[in-house]
């Protein structure tokens, strides 16, 4: 039975995930997302091993994971979704693996295999088995990776995400063509993500990156006078 590829819930508390993951973009994505890859030596001499990895498998399609903050529109998940679902090919046939979000937009979850997934790999060998969780695995992974990359997720994560920005921008302190260009991504992403061509109160811009530019901070007042002339920051 072929399944929605991805779904916005009105109500998301009908579906429960085995995993519950809250990205942190300064690590790498593969090491937080607690999949469990299996191999044929694992098993070897265990009389349940089909049943062990039916179990694994079905741990492994529930999925949740959690952004630490909110797009500023459904569609900018839309869209990269449409994008994710062009770009990257599922292993299985009939959208077996689907995706669900909510209302919210700060989450984006696979949907545990129910009762009829689970026919797809319940007559499945022993190498098939181990096969099949592997694919699961390496196509949820690729899928977080696109998302985080997508330009429009990466332009949120940069305005949204304090820790993040935080770590950003501190890499480049001392270095002030590189913090310039900082600067200048931030604005670009601002503008981006909320979508106008609106100018950003000054006081919001000094909050958020002005700590950043102790080494250079003529600089700072240089970039804040050159943007507030282009119209991008007001008073």
């Amino acid at each position: 039975m072929t399944k929605d590829f991805f779904t916005v819930s009105s109500d998301a508390s009908k579906i429960g995930f085995q995993e519950h993951v809250i990205l942190d973009m300064n690590k790498p994505i593969e090491m937080q997302l607690h999949r469990r890859v299996v191999t044929h030596h694992s098993f070897l001499g265990m009389s349940s091993q089909y049943d062990v990895i039916r179990s694994i498998i079905h741990w492994n399609s529930s999925l949740r994971i959690g952004f630490g903050w909110s797009f500023e529109t459904e569609g900018d998940l839309q869209v990269i979704i449409k994008d994710c679902q062009a770009a990257i090919k599922p292993p299985f046939a009939g959208n077996l693996i689907a995706l669900v979000t909510d209302l919210r937009h700060d989450w984006i979850g696979f949907v545990p295999f129910n009762t009829f997934d689970k026919l797809f790999y319940e007559d499945l060998c022993l190498e098939d088995l181990v096969y099949f969780n592997n694919a699961l695995i390496k196509y949820q992974t690729d899928v977080v990776k696109f998302i985080t990359e997508h330009r429009r997720y990466q332009v949120h994560l940069i305005t949204r995400d304090e820790h993040y920005r935080f770590a950003y921008f501190k890499r480049n302190r001392k270095d002030p063509v590189a913090l310039s260009e900082c600067f200048q991504y931030y604005m670009e992403a601002v503008a981006d993500a909320v979508g106008v061509a609106a100018p950003v109160p000054r006081d919001l811009v000094e909050g958020m990156v002005g700590c950043h530019f102790l080494y250079h901070p003529d600089l700072f007042f240089e970039l804040l006078q050159f943007y507030t002339l282009k119209g991008q920051i007001h008073e």
